[in-house]
């Protein structure tokens, strides 16, 4: 059982592990998964706590058995706690971003986003605040 981790498809780059056996008294695994990969390990849910990261944040939900109302706002989770084999979501992207706001006293009252898929959890926050314009732009394509 992985009590701890990390999912996603491409973890090189991640530093969660490090980090997270740096400041806590655990081990913390990065576990990358293909799709049919994900969907098994979700279903089987051997863990205590996983964070979740790209392409799995969205794909997630319906495995869960309970989100706050951040991450059901949003559309997206990054955490997920096992409770007795009941998986609760949440996502701490916008409680980050958040936090560094208000500490920040930025004013983010006019801000303009591109489409609101590219960035929930800055949308979200900036939401909060009222004002919020964003607009609709077609995706590059190369070639």
């Amino acid at each position: 059982m992985t009590e701890y981790g990390l999912i996603g498809e491409k973890l090189g780059h991640s530093f969660s592990k490090e980090i997270h056996e740096q400041v806590a008294e655990y081990t913390y695994n990065l576990i990358e998964l293909n799709s049919e990969e994900f969907h098994e390990f979700m279903c089987n849910a051997s863990f205590k706590g996983i964070n979740v990261t790209i392409p799995y944040k969205r794909q997630v939900i319906k495995y869960l058995d309970r989100m706050s109302h951040v991450a059901s706002d949003i559309g997206a989770v990054n955490c997920v706690k096992n409770i007795d084999g009941k998986l609760f979501g949440h996502n701490t992207d916008f409680d980050g971003l958040m936090a560094l706001i208000e500490h920040s006293g930025i004013d983010v009252s006019g801000a303009r986003f591109g489409h609101r898929r590219n960035f929930r959890n800055g949308y979200g926050c900036v939401e909060k605040y009222g004002g919020l314009q964003y607009y609709s732009c077609k995706p590059y394509r190369q070639g």
